[in-house]
């Protein structure tokens, strides 16, 4: 039986990478952001001329998945079935990616105080917020908050991390960025607030 995925059409970028501006810091770099988030930015550079790229960074596990993205030079291919064919679609949009245990978090926070950068989407799946599900509330006996609260300016959690790179840009007189969660748990958006919000009541 022919690999229908093989001889595929793909849609490879047309149009100049180099004009690509990091403006958008993503912590999670999986399936869901890959087949989604990073192709309808794709598509609007593709067709909109649009110049919004991607920093992908994972901060536990997935350094297989970083150093793959490092070695393609920061390119990939996302494959779409349907009954009748298969396509293939090379995305383009990342301009950098970097991993916590192994670029080191003082590398993720230099990405994340970058001034051109306007937001930080998360999809770290519901472990990652360090929060009490049925409350929503900030886990402050979680393993990394309490290593992170002892170490506020090496953080290793998305809150920490997170709230060490807002202090940073504050400091530097740089403007916040917006928190966008992307995972698909019960008011994202609310629990992503909460959890930065009292972490960093925590470090005052």
């Amino acid at each position: 039986m022919p690999n229908k995925l093989l001889s595929a059409n793909a849609t490879v970028p047309q149009w100049d990478r180099h004009n690509l501006v990091p403006r958008i810091v993503h912590l999670g770099f999986g399936a869901f952001h890959r087949a989604h988030q990073a192709v309808y930015a794709d598509v609007l550079a593709a067709e909109h001329s649009s110049d919004w790229g991607y920093i992908e960074v994972n901060l536990i596990g997935g350094e297989q998945q970083i150093a793959d993205l490092k070695c393609q030079d920061f390119l990939y291919t996302v494959a779409e079935m349907s009954a009748s064919a298969w396509s293939g679609r090379v995305v383009g949009v990342v301009r950098q990616a970097l991993h916590a245990q192994v670029d080191g978090t003082e590398a993720v926070l230099e990405a994340l105080c970058q001034p051109q950068v306007a937001i930080v989407s998360l999809t770290i799946t519901e472990k990652g917020y360090c929060h009490a599900p049925a409350t929503g509330e900030l886990m402050r006996d979680h393993p990394l908050i309490v290593a992170d609260l002892a170490q506020p300016h090496q953080p290793h959690s998305a809150p920490g991390i997170i709230v060490e790179a807002l202090a940073r840009r504050r400091a530097a007189g740089l403007a916040a960025f917006s928190v966008m969660s992307c995972d698909n748990i019960p008011e994202n958006g609310r629990v992503i607030a909460g959890v930065v919000c009292a972490y960093a009541r925590q470090c005052d």
